[in-house]
């Protein structure tokens, strides 16, 4: 598959040379064509791709120097040419009814166009003279203002929404879907996150990434991802450019991105633009709203599990604000979580805001703000009564209660402050200065309480265990656009990592006749610091070759310093587009990825409780080379038809000895695991529909995801497949609006299942005291669970208020009960019980000798609802 991949890769790019003939190639016909001679001064730059297919002369030289870089006057049977002068046009699009910035807007001069920024500022420079430029985005009216360029000209736009408009496809200068020069990239609507069929009546942001290809689900319900065969620790999550840890809410079943504040979420698998590092497997890029600058608006929700509330607007004339606050209902927690073996006694919140204040025409200071919180308890006790005799013989009861308690909880918190400065109208740049924490924790407790007729005694033994992150980052980053035919991005950053994996503490407390006798610390543990130094900087231009091709090539550098050892790391990354017709484009791209972080899991699916640990002086970092190839179709009307093959090769990456799964300390993991190489490769396939009452998509991914140890610590060095090798995915997305007030929404996924390490059958072992019996597991993930699909609906019924809109959701999720196999438990005919007390299987049914695999769910069928007022 890789050699594949690289061949047609080199095929492309060498095609690329010759698929187009130079201005001065097209110039020598003309003469020969016509009897004329161009004069013209040797500094012009003619080697540019060029055609012309005229009928005249006029014509011809109207084709040629159709951009205007280059002027003309003809002089009798003499053409003379004459560099034009050039000037910038340069501003911001907004939302004319919040004064919102667009991000994604496309900006046309003619055949060229470009888009804006993630903060809506564009830039073109141009020849001087008369021109006219298009804005248009997807739901708003396009505008079109025409004026003469004889010096630099700042103009800001305000587009004005209208659901009934799609925007035409801009090629080249966006960085994400089929106008992007990358592969590998989607930008998620607004209209999608929100109108998805929901999961207790909450729209999600990650779960909506779930239908697209190359993406899997964790666990029925989970919002967690896994791209092209990694992990969950391969994923860079940023909010407003800043890393978060965490992305779940309620072990799985939210994220942390409240719908309500988000401005925009785009997805990178391959081609990554140079300014993103840290991850190996995706960069989830999710932006917050600046807030509303026109006045003051807001909404809340009331859904099944969840209320939130939202409330934006202006402060002053130069100041906006945005304000997003989230709880969950404790109350139904216990009983819809309960059949689902959800934790009773839990509680989560979050809250999202931001500030956004203009210090003049070109600087803007922004201040953001995520805190999110989750902790539950769970406890049972025992109750008991012993029948005692005292020295008279005379008999009395004592009562013994028996106590277990367990508590965990897990957040993050994010601070960024950044300032945007425009030089001009070429040279743009923000500064941000930021602070992302996570901390987990989790506690034990178990007590004795004794009580009789003479006295009451209480013992109990408590620990507790906690891992903390901290992050401080100051990044820069320059967006420069010299010409409409270069875009330069370059930058620096700078982290200092605090890593705190393993702090624990062990009590003990007594107590008699509710008088404390004893409370003693047994041994404390601050936990092991592990801090990390890390420095970047990169550099990308996209450059357009003609009107055809176009070519990004970029370079990440990255060092991370750490317990007296320093890495780097080159990261080379190219991408390029060439527009063979007007429908067809073909894409390569090649990207080296570096990670620093691992995550080590102690459970079967991943949890807030597994550890981050940084690389160390013994663990080099992870890398990943992804190359990969596209071609994409836009011929039918209101349709987009793509295919991207990709092959990932891994180094360094962290396998566990043992797939029994552990808790083990920050100072004991090195010895746990053992380093391998690893590859993925896959296909992807995704048809949408974007226009039209009915909108959508389909998609299929065929992958394969395998590791190795070389030094044949598993499986004797041969290749396995990984946890998260799923053969086949396909997801149906299909949205349809009755009319204004009344929309419908389902989404149907099937995946292969997980594969997982099961033992298949006993043996006997020479042990110490002879002949032992074993469970014999023949290789790694050596078992395929079995598949998964479910039908999700969603209807809205929406209404129309003197002030605002009132809608009604109503999902199913789930909708024909299928029973997906989250998780599968082996037994044996020695015992019928897992760990947590469930019964699944009496004893007399597991033959003697023979293993039984259990197949649990947690999610079948359940309805949700919510109700949303906005004003």
């Amino acid at each position: 598959m890789r050699k594949t991949i690289v061949l047609l890769a080199l095929l492309f790019v060498s095609a690329l040379s010759w698929a187009q003939s130079t201005l001065k190639d097209e110039m020598a016909r003309v003469e020969k064509q016509y009897g004329v001679r161009f004069i013209y001064d040797a500094s012009l730059n003619l080697g540019v791709p060029a055609t012309q297919k005229a009928t005249s002369l006029t014509e011809a030289l109207s084709q040629l120097f159709a951009n205007g870089e280059i002027q003309y006057d003809i002089k009798g049977s003499y053409i003379v040419l004459r560099k034009a002068r050039r000037f910038t046009v340069s501003g911001t699009v907004t939302d004319a009814s919040t004064g919102e910035t667009l991000i994604g807007a496309g900006v046309f001069y003619g055949d060229k166009g470009m888009v804006t920024n993630s903060y809506g500022i564009y830039s073109l420079t141009l020849p001087e003279g008369k021109i006219r430029l298009s804005f248009s985005y997807v739901g708003y009216a396009p505008e079109t203002v025409t004026l003469v360029l004889d010096k630099d000209l700042s103009l800001d736009m305000a587009l004005t929404p209208d659901a009934s408009i799609t925007a035409a496809e801009i090629t080249g200068w966006k960085e994400a879907g089929i106008g992007a020069v990358g592969l590998g990239s989607q930008e998620i609507p607004q209209t999608v996150i929100q109108r998805a069929p929901m999961l207790f009546g909450e729209a999600d942001v990650l779960k909506s990434l779930q239908l697209l290809p190359g993406v899997q689900a964790g666990y029925s319900g989970s919002s967690g991802i896994n791209i092209r065969g990694g992990g969950p620790d391969e994923n860079l999550l940023l909010l407003d450019g800043i890393p978060i840890y965490n992305g779940e809410h309620l072990l799985g079943l939210f994220s942390v991105f409240a719908p309500e504040s988000v401005k925009k979420i785009t997805l990178y698998k391959s081609s990554f633009p140079a300014r993103f590092g840290g991850r190996t497997a995706s960069v989830v890029d999710v932006r917050m709203n600046d807030g509303n600058a026109e006045g003051l608006h807001g909404g809340f929700t009331v859904g099944l599990l969840t209320d939130k509330a939202h409330l934006e607007g202006p402060i002053g004339g130069k100041t906006t604000f945005s304000l997003t606050g989230r709880v969950l209902h404790t109350g139904l927690v216990e009983l819809i979580g309960r059949p689902m073996g959800l934790p009773a006694n839990y509680f989560f919140y979050d809250v999202h805001a931001k500030v956004s204040h203009k210090l003049s025409p070109k600087d803007i200071l922004t201040a953001s703000f995520y805190h999110g919180r989750d902790r539950f308890r769970q406890g049972e006790g025992r109750y008991n009564v012993y029948r005692y005799y005292d020295e008279n013989y005379a008999p009395y009861d004592r009562y013994v209660d028996d106590l277990r308690t367990y508590r965990m909880d897990w957040g993050n918190t994010v601070v960024g402050l950044r300032w945007n400065h425009v030089f001009n109208g070429r040279l743009f740049s923000n500064t941000t200065l930021s602070w992302t924490g996570f901390r987990s924790g989790m506690q034990t407790g178990n007590g004795d309480k004794i009580r009789d007729y003479e006295q009451s005694s209480y013992k109990e033994s408590d620990f507790r265990y906690f891992s903390n992150i901290s992050d401080f980052t100051l990044q820069t980053n320059f967006e420069y656009t010299p010409s409409p035919s270069h875009a330069v991005k370059f930058g620096a950053a700078l982290t200092r990592h605090v890593f705190v994996p393993d702090g624990q503490t062990l009590s003990e407390k007594e107590m008699t006749n509710e008088v404390v006798v004893r409370d003693t610390v047994l041994s404390h543990y601050s936990g092991t610091y592990m801090p990390g130094l890390e420095a970047s900087a990169y550099v990308e231009d996209e450059i357009a070759l003609g009107s055809r091709v176009t070519v990004n090539p970029g370079l990440h550098v990255a060092l991370f310093s750490t317990m007296g050892k320093t890495y780097t790391s080159l990261q080379p990354r190219f991408s390029a587009r060439w527009d063979v017709s007007d429908a067809v484009a073909l894409k390569a791209g090649y990207s080296r990825m570096a990670q620093y972080v691992h995550l080590l899991p102690f459970t079967r699916i991943s949890l807030p409780t597994d550890v981050w640990v940084p690389i160390t002086d013994k663990i080099a970092p992870q890398t990943a080379d992804q190359w990969s190839l596209g071609l994409y179709y836009t011929g039918l009307p209101g349709w987009d038809f793509s295919a991207e093959a990709y092959y990932k090769d891994l180094q360094n990456i962290v396998e566990r000895k043992s797939d029994r799964l552990a808790f083990v300390g920050a100072d004991q993991w090195e010895n746990t695991i053992v380093m391998g190489v690893g590859r993925a490769y896959g296909i992807e396939w995704l048809v949408e529909k974007t226009t039209g009452r009915l909108t959508g998509w389909l998609s299929y991914t065929l992958s394969r995801s395998e590791r190795r140890t070389p030094d044949g610590t598993i499986d004797n060095g041969a290749w396995f497949p990984f946890s998260n090798d799923r053969r086949h995915k396909i997801s149906l997305y299909a949205a349809y609006a009755l009319n204004d007030r009344i929309d419908f929404c389902a989404s149907w996924q099937f995946a292969s299942g997980n594969r997982m390490t099961i033992p298949t059958r006993h043996t006997i072992v020479m042990g110490e005291n002879g002949p032992q019996e074993r469970l014999y597991i023949p290789s790694r993930n050596n078992w395929t669970a079995p598949p998964s699909h479910r039908l999700d609906v969603s209807v809205n019924f929406r209404k129309k208020k003197p002030r605002g809109e009132r809608v009604w959701s109503i999902g199913f999720y789930n909708l024909y009960g299928a029973r997906n196999p989250d998780y599968l438990v082996a037994l044996t005919n020695d015992k019928h019980r897992t760990n947590d007390g469930v019964e699944y299987l009496d004893y007399d049914q597991i033959p003697e000798g023979r293993i039984y695999l259990n197949k649990v769910t947690a999610l079948v069928f359940l309805p949700s609802f919510s109700y949303t007022r906005s004003f």
